[in-house]
């Protein structure tokens, strides 16, 4: 009964991941598109095979992009805190 709680909650945060990052839904959709549609033009394993692993790298740039935001917003954070720590140490010498 833990492990089912558990998987629900895993799965409740990954989707709220998924929807606080529309840049990654679509290349989910063509993920699931490959697998499931019947009407999929992919005709050989390999033709899917292929078609999953662009995807793939596709969802692993946008997400490296967003790792790359983060961590740029991140030190540009912690360089404004120090800017603003040198800012008050001045004195006033007039």
């Amino acid at each position: 009964m833990a492990r089912n709680t558990e998987q629900k909650r895993l799965g409740k945060d990954t989707l709220e991941w998924i929807e606080s990052h529309p840049e990654l839904i679509g290349h989910l959709e063509r993920l699931r598109e490959v697998s499931e549609d019947p009407h999929s033009d992919l005709e050989t394993l390999e033709a899917a095979e292929r078609a999953v692993m662009e995807e793939i790298d596709r969802l692993g740039g946008e997400a490296l992009k967003g790792w790359m935001r983060r961590r740029e917003a991140e030190a540009s954070e912690q360089m404004a805190r120090r800017e603003g720590v040198r800012k008050h140490s001045k004195k006033n010498s007039g």
